[in-house]
């Protein structure tokens, strides 16, 4: 039973990370300058991307791409992923109850299922707390620092 549930643990887990990395990005323009003096602009082909698709759009920016993935895309898969954990917790107390009401009383039944309550309150328990503190990163307003030649860094908090 361990061996199947940490299967299906580590299976989810990479699932969840394939959905997240293969978030489609693109580029529109390139500009490569060899030399000082060629001025040749070099353009790179685009993939149109269906309005069906999570993500920024292409005539966004790489600053948009980044925020999309700070704000939207990293929020929701932790959240996805936590839930995952705690719906698994929640599972293995309805299967330690279920063991606890089969077990008619012999000591080492009751035990085991007792030792599964515990360590699927603990899971749940923790995964509360994982949810909490990323909501409270989540929620903090980082500053944005611009970084100039001779001067020191203007830090700005926008958003706030």
């Amino acid at each position: 039973m361990k061996k199947l549930f940490l299967k299906i643990t580590l299976l989810s887990f990479l699932g969840f990370m394939a959905m997240g990395l293969l978030t489609p990005l693109h580029y529109s323009t390139l500009e490569i300058v060899p030399t000082a003096q060629a001025t040749e602009t070099v353009h790179v082909p685009v993939i149109p991307k269906p309005d069906l698709l999570p993500g920024p759009s292409e005539d966004e920016s790489g600053r948009d791409v980044q925020e999309y993935f700070r704000d939207t895309a990293i929020p929701t898969f932790i959240n996805g992923f936590l839930g995952l954990i705690a719906g698994l917790a929640l599972l293995a107390l309805i299967y330690s109850g279920i063991r606890f009401l089969t077990s008619y009383g012999e000591e080492e039944g009751l035990t085991e299922a007792k030792r599964i309550a515990l360590w699927s309150i603990a899971g749940f328990v923790i995964t509360l707390l994982a949810y909490a503190v990323v909501s409270i990163i989540n929620t903090l307003a980082f500053p944005e620092g611009s970084y100039e030649q001779g001067s020191q860094e203007q830090v700005t908090y926008e958003d706030i």
